[in-house]
């Protein structure tokens, strides 16, 4: 229905009963959302199925909406995500990848909640995840991966629920985890690999347990550990390996269990004593112990 058409529907004499149309869009209060604006009125109608082609006229009309299925935005817009404006929760998954003009995520300014994955990758031009920061749950896994450009996470702040895993790799200008903080508990498992410009692990500090495994690889520019001062549990395999600057461990010295294999491996510059004093402190450790070729 039209707004000229639900204008229709009050007859003068009765004009005074339909309310006011404050934003004079022939809408009359009782049936509009926003009163205010008068490009939204239309209540939330969630939109069924994969939404990618018609993401430019998905806020047509409306001021706040839901996908029930997924969004997909795969270089589909050329600048910004400002045509999802109205975008309030996802009961499916998102994925940004290869929108090579997208230099941020603003346009999603108003997203909440997404019930399965998020996946951000292969963005060339994507320096942050501002957009992001009302995001609070994420019931599925969270990708960040092979964004070239981007600098920071702390769009990510008021994410406090991942249900699955999380992986953060080949950001090369990624320097720290900042934006992570409110993540007490990954359900999955955790993989920090391939950043080359990754200095700190700042923004794990409030990481008390990984369900799956914890991978940490292949970060050139890693010193230590610091910022997983707060992990006591890996239930799966704990792996730090070939992160070739990698001087210190003991940021993990609270760590109390690990429930799979402990492996410490090609870390050239970690003294190997370091390492088995890692294994010393982990008061259960369900599998088997690898240290080898790290420092002397």
């Amino acid at each position: 229905m039209s707004p000229r058409l639900v204008f229709g529907l009050c007859l003068i004499p009765l004009a005074a009963a339909c309310g006011p149309d404050n934003d004079g869009d022939g809408v009359f209060a009782e049936q509009d959302c926003d009163d205010a604006d008068p490009a939204a009125w239309l209540p939330d109608a969630p939109y069924a199925g994969v939404l990618n082609a018609e993401i430019p006229v998905f806020c047509e009309g409306y001021c706040a909406r839901s996908v029930a299925g997924d969004v997909e935005v795969n270089g589909s817009l050329d600048t910004d995500l400002s045509a999802l404006a109205c975008l309030t929760e996802v009961q499916g998954s998102v994925s940004v990848t290869a929108s090579h003009a997208l230099t941020d995520l603003s346009g999603l300014d108003r997203l909440t909640e997404i019930g399965g994955f998020l996946s951000v990758s292969q963005n060339a031009a994507l320096s942050d995840l501002g957009g992001l920061e009302v995001l609070s749950v994420v019931r599925g896994g969270l990708t960040i991966a092979e964004n070239g450009a981007l600098l920071s996470l702390l769009g990510l702040r008021r994410l406090a629920v991942v249900g699955d895993g999380v992986v953060i790799q080949q950001n090369h200008a990624l320097g720290s985890l900042e934006g992570l903080e409110q993540v007490s508990t990954v359900e999955g498992g955790l993989v920090v690999a391939d950043n080359r410009s990754l200095t700190s692990l700042t923004g794990l500090t409030g990481l008390q347990s990984v369900e799956g495994d914890l991978y940490l690889g292949d970060n050139d520019a890693l010193p230590g550990l610091d910022g997983l001062e707060s992990l006591r549990q890996v239930g799966g395999d704990l792996s730090v390996v070939n992160n070739l600057t990698l001087t210190s461990v003991d940021a993990l010295e609270a760590l109390d269990r690990v429930g799979g294999d402990l492996t410490v491996n090609g870390n050239l510059m970690l003294p190997t004593r370091d390492a088995e004093t890692l294994a010393s402190w982990v008061d259960e450790i369900g599998g088997d112990v690898l240290i080898a070729r790290n420092g002397p």
